[in-house]
């Protein structure tokens, strides 16, 4: 088979086809690369495309009759010959059963409504800048509320974007700044408006402001109807605090604004995330104190029967209130587990009495899986997990390590017991710590020590004052530039930017005002760089670097005059030696060039003299490097 076959035979079985990260993982994974590239490569986590994969595998090993791996995918595929038997196979599958994975669609039979989260959310999202706050573990309907609530939205003539937090890159969650112009940019090509972000991004005001201004005057003002923002996974800021401590009170204030504001009336805010917010905030500042807070319950015994009913299994009776009791002893209420068991009894020929002989650990082995790889890669958790197997109603934990355990779905408290959340996790992790697979390993330990080298990492690259990259960061980052333009023969640019006179205002300023100055720079020239590749350092005490990936001369030279435009509107001053009032101005040294193996990248040394040139010059203008320079096309 090839793979454009496998995933035209995947995608029948999915109500709305393969995402494109689900095919991107296919693709990849075809051509034998790890998960850690994979990772690099699309600019998400492993543990996340992992969880991703391994629900793709399942699905192949259900279609084909034969276990299916990451390992053997690409061999057993190109083994298989063309055939459309097997996605005819899948496409007969796909008719008798709904994929489990996703938000289960709007004309799905098997969509069970848990009154009244419902009723609640169509109310609140009808509000003038109505919020909605959705929390719940993975796979508990999240999806699957926000679909319904986007669908009643439309028929009273909304407008909805979606923006996901795991789509955001690794460099746009660094700053506020690049942040929040992806955000804004995202929501306006959602809408299918042009991004305006220069007209409305001001280096005086701050991004905040900016951010605020642009919503409002350019998104919100444009349109008739309301407008449903749907924020997926608020939780992936967690773990980026300043940012969050920075973002997260906007939600609040967008909120509020609607109190006084036509346009912000337009707003309607739909926020999810998996966990409780363990990010200090001010209680006047939380966006978690507003609006409707819902928690999608787990099923009822009741709404277990039903869900049978419509899988077309005759549990009205007693012994069909026994059987829902028994399914839910095991699993919980947890919808997607129920609806698990239901697809394995009605389509793949699976008794009651064998999923609870053998303890639901066949057909959730995935599921399983996914929990035991989490807590093996964070010992601490893994440490607290095991008290709570082998000590239940006796332990006590800290408040953040029930956060994290809530948040995977395995703890239930009661008033005064901490206990697992079902019989399933109960004698699966009873297994698993018997046989030592939450012990402190050696590769654990390893791993542990990973996560803190990352962390210690990203803090050693960024710069503390301007918290855009350092000069580690950007040796770094230049090399990786260097080595990709000279395999694709492409042009790469260089700018190196001085504050004029900068000691000459330090000498008449306070620190704090210096500080308050190399920001002020910094964020100008970080927010006139619109590309994602695009990327700003600081490179010495006053002096910053601009790497620009695929622009030639003339490009350059148009940033530039960006750069200096914004750079004029800072508005910062210094007094000379005659105590003269003058405005701060800039030197800049620009080499380009198309690099190839046998040329050093002596690039930066060619920009670094071009600015000095600058400086000897006077300052205040820009010097282009003779060396390297060429012009495309003449």
């Amino acid at each position: 088979m090839t793979l454009d076959e496998v995933i035209q035979m995947l995608a029948t079985t999915y109500p709305k086809g393969l995402t494109y990260l689900q095919e991107e993982v296919l693709r990849l994974a075809w051509d034998g690369h790890t998960y850690s590239e994979m990772a690099d490569s699309l600019h998400y986590q492993d543990a996340y495309l992992k969880n991703i994969a391994s629900q793709l595998w399942q699905e192949l090993s259900i279609l084909l009759d034969e276990p299916i791996n990451k390992v053997n995918f690409g061999l057993k595929m190109k083994m298989r010959p063309s055939s459309s038997e097997t996605v005819n196979k899948a496409i007969a599958f796909g008719g008798s059963s709904e994929s489990l994975y996703g938000p289960v669609p709007l004309n799905s039979a098997f969509y069970i409504e848990r009154p009244p989260i419902e009723q609640l959310a169509y109310s609140e999202v009808q509000k003038p800048g109505g919020v909605i706050r959705i929390k719940a573990p993975p796979k508990m309907g999240k999806s699957s509320l926000i679909l319904r609530i986007i669908a009643h939205a439309e028929t009273l003539n909304y407008q909805s974007v979606t923006i996901d937090l795991k789509e955001a890159e690794q460099s746009v969650l660094l700053g506020l700044t690049p942040f929040l112009r992806w955000f804004c940019t995202s929501i306006s090509r959602k809408l299918h408006l042009k991004p305006n972000l220069d007209e409305y991004w001001d280096a005086d005001t701050g991004s905040k402001v900016n951010c605020n201004l642009y919503l409002q005057d350019y998104i919100l003002a444009q349109l008739t109807n309301p407008l449903v923002l749907i924020i997926n996974d608020v939780h992936q800021l967690f773990q980026y605090p300043k940012l969050a401590q920075d973002f997260l009170p906007l939600l609040r204030f967008w909120h509020e604004q609607a109190k006084q504001s036509l346009n912000w009336q337009k707003l309607r805010l739909v926020i999810t995330h998996t966990t409780e917010i363990y990010v200090p905030l001010q209680y006047n500042q939380s966006p978690f104190n507003i609006g409707l807070p819902l928690t999608p319950p787990e099923f009822t015994q009741e709404q277990v029967q039903e869900l049978a009913r419509r899988y077309g299994l005759d549990w009205g009776n007693s012994q069909g209130q026994a059987n829902a009791k028994a399914l839910i002893k095991l699993v919980g209420g947890h919808p997607y587990l129920i609806r698990l068991a239901f697809d394995h009894i009605c389509y793949r020929g699976l008794s009651l009495e064998n999923l609870l002989q053998n303890q639901g650990i066949d057909i959730y082995a995935d599921h399983l899986r996914n929990h035991l790889i989490i807590l093996q890669n964070q010992p601490e958790l893994a440490k607290a997990w095991k008290e709570v197997i082998s000590n239940p109603r006796r332990v006590k934990l800290d408040t953040i390590t029930i956060y994290k355990l809530q948040s995977l779905g395995l703890l239930k408290l009661g008033a005064e017991t901490i206990v697992p959340h079902c019989d399933l996790y109960n004698w699966y992790f009873q297994q698993e710590i018997a046989k030592g697979s939450l012990d402190l390993t050696v590769d654990s330990y390893l791993n542990q020590l990973e996560q803190e080298h990352q962390q210690i990492k990203s803090l050693s690259f960024t710069d503390s004052l301007t918290q855009i990259p350092n000069r580690r960061y950007f040796d770094y980052a230049f090399g990786r530039e260097w080595r990709q333009a000279t395999q694709q023969k492409t042009p790469l640019s260089l700018i190196m930017c001085s504050i004029d006179n900068f000691q000459a205002y330090t000498d008449k300023n306070s620190l704090p005002a210096a500080d308050i100055c190399l920001q002020k720079v910094a964020e100008t020239l970080n927010n006139c760089l619109l590309r994602t590749s695009d990327f700003i350092a600081r490179f010495e005490m006053h002096e910053f670097a601009i790497i620009l990936r695929n622009t030639d001369i003339r490009g350059t030279i148009k940033i530039l005059e960006r750069i200096q435009k914004d750079l004029e509107k800072v508005g910062i001053f210094y007094e000379d030696e005659r105590e003269e009032k003058k405005h701060i101005t800039f030197s800049f040294g620009v080499a380009c060039t198309i690099p190839d193996a046998q040329q050093s990248m002596d690039i930066i040394r060619e920009a670094d003299k071009a600015m000095y040139s600058s400086i000897q010059l006077g300052g205040n203008r820009i010097t282009i490097s003779p060396v390297l320079n060429f012009s495309l096309g003449g």
